[in-house]
């Protein structure tokens, strides 16, 4: 499944959603023909993978930024569940028992859509209970975090709920740092 990642930016804060795409998009058919080569190349056997890319705004290619034996951080396995029903941690697990001397079949996948938006909070614990929509699946509960994720069968309805966070999140929880001159540890 692939993902889109926007950045929100104000004049001096960056704020990062992720969504799925649209599984019938051409960026989605060109991601899972990239990432495909690019586990048969690394002779990748079975498991789970984390693959990011970034798509270039000069010619509209993708480039190949990293690829990792594990699942993703920032709830993506969340997003994945909430799109497909499908639990990543289960099934990995479900691969590694049978180290390749059982047979596998992925459960059916759903097909909805899903996204995260998560950011530094002000509060310690941000008071979340203004934002009602139906399509929050999940709310992300962590120190001076506020965050959801998102599932809809609508691919526009996730986005429209994204873009409308992200203006939200910046007024009711953002919380920013300036850069440190040098390295803190």
């Amino acid at each position: 499944m692939g993902c889109r990642r926007s950045t929100f930016r104000t004049t001096e804060e960056f704020f990062t959603p992720l969504e799925t795409l649209p599984r019938d998009s051409p960026e989605a058919a060109s991601l899972k023909e990239i990432h495909q080569k690019l586990v048969d190349a690394l002779g990748l056997a079975r498991g789970v993978t984390h693959t990011e890319f970034l798509k270039s705004h000069a010619d509209g290619r993708f480039y190949f930024l990293e690829i990792a034996a594990r699942i993703g951080g920032a709830y993506i396995s969340n997003v994945v569940q909430a799109a497909t029903g499908i639990n990543l941690w289960r099934e990995w697990a479900q691969l590694e028992v049978g180290a390749g001397k059982r047979p596998y079949h992925l459960p059916p996948p759903h097909e909805d859509f899903a996204g995260v938006i998560i950011s530094l909070a002000r509060q310690q614990e941000p008071d979340t209970s203004a934002y009602t929509d139906d399509e929050i699946v999940y709310r992300i509960s962590k120190y001076h975090h506020a965050g959801f994720v998102l599932k809809s069968s609508s691919a526009n309805r996730i986005e429209e709920l994204l873009a409308t966070y992200e203006k939200r999140f910046v007024s009711d929880f953002l919380a920013t740092q300036p850069i440190p001159d040098k390295p803190t540890s």
